[in-house]
């Protein structure tokens, strides 16, 4: 099955389970051209991952250009934190994605 027929499945499944459709990394990646599961649908690994990478360079990058440049953190240090703060932020949202694709009982990928 293709991938435009599974993601229609997902977002019907997901609606008719009433999970919340908020907006989500995976939406905006859809948009620039990529091909990603809805996050619901991914791996734990997975979900950390993308979630890791995103978030600890985008949030390391704003925190280095607003704040810690200016403080005069050196840029180790900066990497250390963010990688930190992605490491968290990742755990806590690939636990939550499968919270949810359990509590749901949402159908796997592969199964759509």
């Amino acid at each position: 099955m293709s991938f435009e027929k599974k993601l229609a499945n997902a977002q019907k499944e997901l609606s008719e389970k009433e999970v919340c459709p908020i907006p989500s990394i995976g939406d905006s990646l859809r948009k620039a051209g990529l091909k990603i599961r809805p996050l619901y649908y991914n791996t734990f690994l997975t979900n950390f991952v993308i979630v890791f990478v995103i978030y600890a360079s985008t949030w390391g990058g704003g925190m280095w250009l607003m704040i810690w440049s200016h403080q005069g953190k050196s840029i180790y240090e900066a990497i250390f934190i963010s990688i930190l703060a992605g490491m968290s932020f990742g755990l806590f949202q690939a636990f939550y994605y499968k919270y949810i694709h359990r509590k749901n009982k949402l159908t796997s990928w592969d199964d759509l």
